[in-house]
């Protein structure tokens, strides 16, 4: 009994063997022949190696994130070029995005800035003062000069109704 299971594990361990062996030939064979190699003229969306050059690189943007290519968890130089080549794609594609994206965010931060210090100035009856040297750019500047001029004048109107409450309040 103990000799049948001796030949069964010895059996079971030359076939992994020769399937191991075999493996690596079909593979060296492949890599002679050019097969899988992405070298060739297929699209490099077939590539694992540019499938993760965008999705690293998509990432990194949205994260807003500087460019790092990180080409190094590649072994063979052509996958990575395929990396570094979906990488910088991807990563203008949705930086593009992001600075359209950014710009209109920013021109209503600087609106809503305005409109609460042009609030809050006119809450404290102070004389209406616009400083837009807080914002770089001439398009923040037109922004927060707007939201403050709406703010102060919406405050103002605000402060005038309740003066008005109060004295009818003082008067009864």
């Amino acid at each position: 009994m103990k000799r049948y299971s001796v030949w069964v594990w010895a059996l079971v361990l030359g076939a992994a063997a020769v399937g191991i062996a075999n493996e690596g030939v079909v593979m060296a064979n492949q890599n002679k022949a050019g097969v899988g190699n992405s070298n060739d003229n297929e699209q490099p969306l077939s590539s694992a190696a540019y499938r993760d050059g965008l999705y690293l690189g998509k990432r990194a943007a949205e994260r807003g994130d500087s460019v790092h290519v990180a080409t190094g968890r590649w072994a063979r130089e052509s996958d990575r070029v395929l990396f570094a080549s979906g990488y910088d794609q991807a990563f203008r594609e949705v930086a593009g995005r992001n600075q359209n994206v950014d710009a209109e965010k920013a021109n209503v931060a600087a609106y809503r800035d305005g409109l609460y210090l042009g609030k809050l100035d006119s809450e404290r009856g102070d004389d209406p003062h616009v400083a837009v040297g807080r914002w770089s750019n001439a398009s923040h500047r037109t922004a927060f000069a707007e939201g403050y001029s709406e703010g102060y004048t919406g405050g103002d109107t605000a402060r005038t109704a309740q003066n008005k409450l109060r004295l009818a309040q003082n008067i009864r």
